[in-house]
């Protein structure tokens, strides 16, 4: 819904120094994943709520939000597709999440899957355009920031801040 936002973390890569012509094994920790959203509703944490989350149409996993709307939950790593339900009727909220990497903040796809999230219109293209720097101008409008006409690195910092990653 319009001024709803949900931060989804990007994953993490991991660079492990080793010598050359030698047999290395490499095991995958955190296998499942871990779905983390905070959820809000207006700016309001939707506080000890009951959800449920279906990951990719097959999983169903029910529980609580924390006393912030919080919900942190095992996922497979291949999950790529969720739909959230929180609340009780006739007060629920639904969501659905497309799960996986996100892009760097640095990049314009990064910065445009962020202001999606944060529930600003944004078409995710890659591509810097008009309806991207307008929705970077709303997120400023909403900062209490003065317009751009371009994307700065403070806007990226704010962005990232917002977010959560």
């Amino acid at each position: 819904m319009s001024g709803d936002r949900m931060t989804i973390p990007p994953l993490r890569k991991k660079q492990v120094p080793c010598e050359s012509e030698m047999r290395h094994r490499f095991r995958r920790r955190g296998e499942p994943s871990h779905l983390a959203i905070r959820v809000l509703d207006q700016d309001v944490p939707r506080a000890n709520q009951p959800f449920k989350l279906i990951v990719d149409g097959q999983q169903t996993i029910e529980g609580m939000t924390d006393a912030e709307g919080k919900l942190d939950v095992p996922i497979p790593g291949t999950a790529r597709k969720g739909k959230l339900v929180v609340g009780v009727e006739p007060d629920v909220l639904e969501y659905d999440l497309d799960l996986g990497g996100l892009d760097p903040v640095e990049t314009w796809k990064g910065v445009q899957t962020r202001l999606e999230n944060l529930g600003i219109e944004c078409d995710v293209s890659g591509a810097k355009d008009d309806q991207t720097l307008d929705a970077v101008n709303e997120f400023r409008q909403r900062q209490g920031l003065p317009p751009i006409d371009d994307l700065d690195e403070a806007t990226r910092t704010q962005l990232q801040e917002k977010h959560g990653s």
